[in-house]
């Protein structure tokens, strides 16, 4: 096959050669290499061997694409033994899935059932979940692509069961290491999970941006939260109204990071101090009345989180097409049968069909665009005396995305896009996402670069990827300026033009993208795509890039400290410490280099 790498034909390499084969083969050539001396010739077997690797590696990612990691449950309330028992266990998806019993998805399944079992053990050290995690990634067995691939499915699926005792601070931690918030597009291609974790990670990304001062109250909230299910009387009294704010901003992201069963207990205690307060008052008519619609409110907010968590649950349990599993806490009663239609109660509909069937008044007509925002956020949240009420906060959002309001047309999509008081519609979601990126909304113009992009719902269309992503680039995303220039260098969606790819390269590393900054100091230590061979300049944007924590960047400059480039000495602690660090965000290039500096040395960074 003309297209196979020169390292295959090189050396006679059957067309479904595995990673290990490469390997194998690549040692045994190394042994006849003196390094020290033939320099170039050890470059030019390492190039080859990297080549090689690299086209290995994409015909393995077409395959694990298609890997369906097996559904994990290991919710609080179960041992791993319940999991290990279920009526379709993980292990009997994983021999399904092959014939082999040390199939990758069995072996992902039996690392992450022992490392959630330590975890558990470690209840009272807050910290030990994210370094048991940290562990396992150490663990030989997750070299294999496809194992790896399926171990971090696996933690997505765990995670999406919401925040357990034991868990500690798992959420961000795997976050940071997988590179789920630098690169959502391998979220998206996970479909519905995937889609709901990247919506936390933007919930967290948007909680991150208050002062230091709100974040710190609001977290302390949480953490008391995850660990206190009986808070005293008064503190409830007090705190619990900032609780239902942070589910009504975040109500994802709270879920993943503080315990919901905690929460529902803190409602139900609240409840019940609300309803005792307003029976010591006189029976005043006007006082009474408002009392009785603030209670409601309440129950609508923090419905809205328990719903939100229930849905991730029943996502990964199939409960669309199961029996309940009697282990899922429910919502109350009075809740479940409440009336959606209720005129005292507007604030959660779970039919939306009663919904932009109000008629419009004239004098709402002649308002403004940003009087019509404004006053629909107001009845959304219940502020500027008025009633929470869903249906009137649409009602004027959409006449105001009428009138050009891109932040209503936003508002809209991502209540149908969360479920935020309305039934969860993602076609709606879409329909406002796309208008108010049209209307110019930045962050709506890169979640409809990032949909057209990623195959969502079987559906790609790179052609309209690369028009959102350059809307969003002309205003200096830079995330999207580097998928701008992806798309420009492949010849995506739009005529290659290196030229137009090296802009936007340059323009997202001028805007500090690790991933821009990355892919830029390779190119400037290779003198490549369009550039001259810069090594001062490829070692700046490879530190700035590692500094971000990104894999590439710490194995360009990793490289550069192995090699002695762009004046720095010779430094293979270094190396070995930043080929350390890549290989654990799984880049499989840095894992093999640090396996070969390790064999004749160890350094701190082998251990």
């Amino acid at each position: 096959m003309s297209n196979l790498p020169g390292f295959f034909l090189e050396h006679d390499l059957d067309v479904d050669a595995d990673e290990r084969t490469v390997k194998r083969v690549y040692a045994k050539q190394l042994k006849l290499i003196d390094q020290e001396t033939d320099l170039e010739g050890f470059q030019e077997l390492r190039d080859a061997f990297e080549e090689a690797m690299a086209w290995v590696q994409y015909q393995r990612q077409q395959i694990a694409e298609k890997v369906q990691a097996p559904d994990v449950d290991l919710s609080a309330g179960a041992t791993v033994q319940d999991a290990v028992t279920q009526e379709t266990s993980a292990a009997e998806h994983a021999q399904a899935a092959s014939d082999d019993a040390n199939s990758p998805e069995a072996i992902a399944y039996q690392i992450v059932v022992a490392m959630i079992e330590d975890m558990r053990r470690h209840l009272d050290t807050p910290a030990y979940a994210g370094e048991r995690f940290l562990q396992t990634l150490d663990d030989e067995r997750l070299i294999h692509m496809e194992t790896g691939l399926a171990f971090e499915q696996m933690i997505a699926q765990y995670l999406l069961q919401g925040w357990q005792p034991g868990n500690g601070e798992l959420f961000d931690v795997a976050g940071d290491h997988f590179g789920w918030k630098t690169d959502s597009k391998r979220l998206l291609n996970w479909g519905e999970g995937g889609h709901i974790l990247g919506r936390a990670l933007l919930e967290q990304a948007e909680f991150n941006k208050k002062s230091e001062a709100i974040r710190e109250g609001q977290w302390a909230l949480l953490m008391k939260a995850r660990h206190e299910s009986e808070p005293a009387h008064y503190y409830l009294s007090v705190h619990f109204p900032l609780m239902l704010r942070i589910l009504d901003l975040y109500p994802v992201w709270a879920v993943m990071i503080s315990s919901r069963n905690n929460i529902e207990v803190w409602y139900a205690r609240y409840e019940a101090i609300q309803h005792d307060a307003s029976t010591e008052k006189e029976q005043s008519s006007l006082q009474d009345s408002r009392e009785n619609k603030e209670i409601p409110y309440f129950r609508a907010k923090f419905t809205l989180g328990v719903f939100f968590c229930l849905f991730l649950i029943s996502w990964i349990a199939g409960l669309g097409d199961k029996k309940p599993d009697p282990a899922v806490r429910s919502i109350p009663p009075s809740q479940n049968t409440q009336n959606t239609q209720n005129t005292q109660d507007q604030s959660t509909y779970r039919d939306n069909s009663y919904l932009g069937t109000v008629e419009r008044k004239q004098e709402d007509l002649l308002l403004n665009a940003e009087r019509l925002k404004e006053i629909g956020e107001n009845y959304f949240s219940g502020h500027a005396g008025k009633t929470r009420n869903v249906a009137e906060a649409i009602y004027f959002w959409e006449m105001a995305s009428e009138k050009g309001s891109a932040d209503a047309s936003y508002q809209l999509a991502w209540i149908y896009d969360v479920g935020n008081g309305v039934e969860r519609d993602l076609t709606q979601a879409y329909k406002w996402y796309s208008k108010a990126a049209e209307q110019g909304e930045l962050r709506s113009q890169l979640m409809m670069g990032n949909y057209y992009y990623a195959t969502r719902n079987g559906h790609q269309d790179l052609g309209k990827a690369a028009h959102f992503y350059e809307l969003a680039a002309k205003k200096g995303h830079a995330g999207a300026q580097f998928m701008l220039a992806i798309l420009y260098d492949k010849g995506l969606g739009v005529e290659r033009n290196p030229e137009k790819a090296l802009v936007w390269m340059q323009a997202a590393a001028e805007g500090k993208d690790a991933n821009a900054e990355a892919n830029l100091a390779i190119a400037y230590l290779n003198g490549e795509d369009g550039v001259r061979k810069d090594e001062l300049k490829a070692y700046d944007l490879a530190s700035r890039s590692a500094a971000q924590n990104n894999p590439i960047g710490q194995r360009v400059l990793a490289q550069m400290y192995e090699r002695g480039l762009a004046k720095q000495a010779v430094d293979m602690a270094k190396a070995a410490t930043l080929y350390a660090e890549a290989a654990a965000h799984h880049d499989q290039k840095a894992k093999d280099k640090l396996l070969q500096i390790c064999k004749k040395k160890k350094y701190a960074g082998c251990a």
